[in-house]
C-alpha cells in the first residue's frame, strides 16, 4: 500500500478516514487530528496536498470517525460527530466550485436518540442526494439531504441484526441510483448488512467473518459496478478482509494488507 505523505498535525489513532472521489483520477481524503481539526487530502493521485477544514462551532469538539461523499464532479460532502458533554450532534461541510468551502453547519440528532460518538457514514446514491447512518449502539439511524444540501432531515429508525450490537461507526455505500448498503460490525466480530433498492428495503443479515478472523472497529466499504465491497480489520494479524457482495451472493477474501493500524474506508472514481 502507498503512503500519502505526512499531514500537518498527529491524526488521532484508530479512527477510521473518510475517502471521497469527485471524478477520474481525483480523491479527496479527511481525517481528524489530535486537536480537533479535520485535516483533508486533495488533489490527482499520487501528488496529493494537505489543508485544515478547521474545528467544529463551540461548543462541541470532534469525535468518532468521519465520512464524506460526493454527487458529481466538482462538488463534496463532509460529515463528522461532534460531542458537548453528553450531547452528541451530527456536523455537515461541503465545498463546490462555484462558492467554494462553506463553513460546519449543526444537523443535530434524531429526537429523543442519544447517539454514539463512534462515527457517522455517508453515501451519494445520485445529483443531490446524500444519505448518512449513525448510531447509539443499539440501531441505526437514517437521515438524508438533498438539492444543496443546506440542511439535513432524519428519517427512520434501520434497527440492527437480531442478536448482535453495534460495535465502531455504520458505514454505507451505493452502487447507483436508488441503491444503498449499509454495514457494521458486531459484538461477534462479524460484519452486518442492509440495503435499500429503489423503494425496497432487506433485511438485516450477517456476511460473518473470513474464516478465524475476527473484526473490530468501524468497517469501510465502496460500491461499484452493481457490487458492494465491504472490509474490515482482523485485529490479531492486522489484516484486511474483504466481502464482495453482489446481487447473486457473495464471499470473503483474507489478507488484502499488512501491518493495518486502524479502520479503513475506500473510495471508487
Amino acid at each position: 500500500m502507498d503512503s500519502w505523505g505526512t499531514p500537518p498535525a498527529t491524526l488521532r489513532s484508530y479512527i477510521r478516514p473518510a475517502a471521497a472521489s469527485t471524478g477520474y483520477n481525483s480523491i479527496d481524503v479527511f481525517a481528524p487530528d489530535t486537536n480537533g481539526h479535520m485535516r483533508h487530502a486533495y488533489g490527482s493521485y499520487p501528488f496529493l496536498s494537505w489543508d485544515d477544514w478547521g474545528v467544529l462551532p463551540s461548543p462541541y469538539t470532534q469525535t468518532g470517525a468521519p465520512s464524506a461523499a460526493s454527487w458529481g464532479p466538482n462538488r463534496m460532502d463532509v460529515f463528522t460527530l461532534g460531542v458537548n458533554g453528553s450531547a452528541v450532534h451530527v456536523f455537515h461541510r461541503y465545498w463546490d466550485a462555484v462558492n467554494g468551502s462553506h463553513p460546519w453547519q449543526d444537523w443535530g440528532g434524531p429526537t429523543g436518540v442519544t447517539l454514539l460518538p463512534s462515527g457517522i457514514g455517508a453515501t451519494a446514491m445520485g445529483p443531490g442526494t446524500i444519505d448518512f447512518f449513525v448510531t447509539n449502539g443499539t440501531d441505526i439511524y437514517h437521515g438524508r439531504c438533498t438539492g444543496a444540501c443546506t440542511s439535513g432531515t432524519w428519517g427512520g429508525n434501520w434497527g440492527h441484526e437480531s442478536g448482535t450490537t453495534i460495535v465502531g461507526a455504520p458505514e454505507a455505500s451505493s452502487w447507483g441510483p436508488s441503491r444503498i448498503d449499509v454495514f457494521y460490525s458486531t459484538n461477534n466480530g462479524t460484519v452486518a448488512h442492509r440495503s435499500y433498492d429503489a423503494g425496497a428495503y432487506s433485511s438485516w443479515g450477517d456476511f460473518g467473518k473470513q474464516s478465524s478472523y475476527t473484526f473490530s472497529g468501524s468497517p469501510g466499504a465502496v460500491g461499484f459496478g452493481e457490487q458492494s465491497m465491504v472490509f474490515g480489520v482482523n485485529t490479531t494479524a492486522k489484516t484486511l478482509g474483504e466481502y464482495t457482495y453482489t446481487p447473486s451472493g457473495g464471499a470473503w477474501t483474507a489478507g488484502l494488507a499488512v501491518d493495518v493500524a486502524g479502520p479503513p474506508d475506500f473510495t471508487s472514481w
